[in-house]
């Protein structure tokens, strides 16, 4: 991704991708969205007041500080699925780690469920 203007990690596709909910709108540190006039993917990391035509993807809850000054860099991003949760159970307190839906240890779960000195986590649908 490039750094630009000091407020923005951006990646630019090489064509556009469908849009169904792009306006003119402004938007917070952390937002993540798609930038339809140069077919950009863009993380905001810092407000400069700007207002402009976006559709809005996600938003970032924390950590989007680590791209203040970083410059262009690489970055890989992973979708974890989070829909469909009922109830979170966790048994055998033995270590530190959080847990992901799928199992492998995380600290920031993108389905905001943090369970803290478990070995097992059991998601039900």
């Amino acid at each position: 991704m490039m750094d630009l203007y000091g407020n923005e990690m951006c990646y630019r596709f090489p064509e556009a991708l469908p849009t169904d909910n792009a306006y003119d709108q402004s938007y917070e540190v952390g937002e993540i969205l798609y930038w339809p006039p140069g077919h950009s993917f863009v993380i905001r990391y810092a407000q400069n007041g700007e207002v402009f035509e976006m559709q809005k993807l996600g938003k970032m809850d924390s950590g989007v500080e680590i791209f203040d000054g970083i410059g262009d860099i690489d970055v890989k991003f992973e979708l974890i699925e989070t829909t469909g949760i009922d109830e979170v159970k966790a048994e055998e307190e033995t270590d530190d780690r959080y847990y992901s839906l799928n199992g492998k240890a995380v600290e920031n779960p993108a389905s905001g469920i943090h369970i803290k000195n478990h070995k097992k986590v059991i998601f039900k649908k």
